[in-house]
């Protein structure tokens, strides 16, 4: 059964990696002022957790801290915290550059146009489409990996893919890619339901695992710049059509 509200220790100052991962039980979580650090998925499908402040002594938040709580609906940033700030659950770095976490939202989400990186959409299971404004310059790791995301349009000036972007994202149909991206990384698009994929002219390296057992993409248009293919890249696709660049 549930353990109810746990209290950290008053000399707690890092809430490391995947700490509470799975965590089920808990309901409640008080940290103490004092902690400063909380890295990547710290609270992962600790589904039963209702409520969370986040001190402010915080001055290093990981990316995606709240994936998988899909009781978190009450979450606090402490006065006096200057780094982050909250819009509704969607948790992003002061100036609002980067979004760290949107864990629940609803099923369409415009997104600010001050943001340049984009994260924390893992496990999301609410969100269907994105507007990515234009400025955003990169999708973080994991960003929309294993979310009910089923269409985006990246903008033109992007230039970074992180790894495992929108890996098992299994209601991805469509994604309109960057003109300019420049780097795309292993496992980016792995496991989607996409049918087709236009590779921009910009980019060198198509990563290992890239569009991995993604079954259902039959047709791909290459951009001009491709010189290496990583491996696996494209194992287990359904590939039947490929146009290699006008040039």
């Amino acid at each position: 059964g549930k353990v109810g509200a746990v209290a950290l220790p008053q000399k707690t100052h890092v809430v490391w990696p995947c700490a509470f991962w799975d965590c089920k039980s808990i309901t409640a979580i008080t940290l103490p002022e004092g902690v400063d650090s909380i890295y990547d998925w710290a609270f992962v499908n600790a589904s039963s957790l209702e409520s969370l402040t986040i001190p402010s002594t915080v001055t290093l938040m990981g990316f995606a801290p709240f994936a998988g709580c899909t009781s978190l609906d009450d979450i606090t940033l402490a006065e006096g915290n200057s780094r982050y700030y909250l819009d509704g659950l969607m948790l992003y770095t002061m100036g609002g550059d980067t979004l760290l976490s949107c864990h629940k939202s609803g099923d369409s989400v415009m997104l600010p146009s001050t943001l340049r990186v984009v994260s924390g959409f893992l496990f999301n299971n609410d969100v269907r489409y994105v507007h990515v404004p234009e400025g955003v310059v990169e999708i973080g790791g994991n960003a929309f990996g294993q979310s009910s995301l089923r269409s985006i349009d990246l903008p033109s000036e992007m230039e970074v893919i992180g790894h495992g972007a929108f890996s098992e994202c299994e209601s991805l149909t469509h994604v309109g890619m960057p003109s300019r991206l420049a780097v795309m990384q292993n496992n980016a698009f792995g496991s989607t339901a996409l049918t087709s994929i236009e590779i921009p002219d910009g980019l060198r390296v198509i990563p290992d695992g890239a569009f991995s057992s993604c079954g259902n993409l039959s047709q791909i248009v290459w951009g001009d710049a491709v010189e290496v293919i990583g491996n696996y890249a494209f194992g287990e696709c359904a590939l039947e059509e490929l146009h290699p660049p006008s040039t």
